[in-house]
């Protein structure tokens, strides 16, 4: 179980919220302009399945989360966090 409190969850939190910010300013930029998978140069490929793989990461990490409720009590139970 990962608990929230834990020093590289919260870089792990900063780095995903990176990702995110570069993937909303790229994602419209690849519609507006046409940029097809076919057409998409190389770099621009690797970036999108990169940020896929972190994506699929940050998910399997965050079902393994405990959770804090308002009352400050610790939920360690899969079940409950799904």
């Amino acid at each position: 179980m990962i608990y929230p409190s834990q020093d590289w969850k919260s870089y792990w939190d900063m780095f995903m919220a990176l990702i995110l910010l570069i993937s909303c300013v790229i994602t419209p930029l690849e519609i507006t302009f046409g940029n097809s998978i076919e057409k998409a140069p190389s770099n621009l490929l690797i970036f999108d399945y990169v940020t896929d793989i972190f994506f699929f990461m940050d998910i399997i990490i965050i079902f393994n989360t405990a959770l804090i409720t308002d009352d400050y009590y610790l939920i360690e139970d899969r079940k409950e966090i799904a």
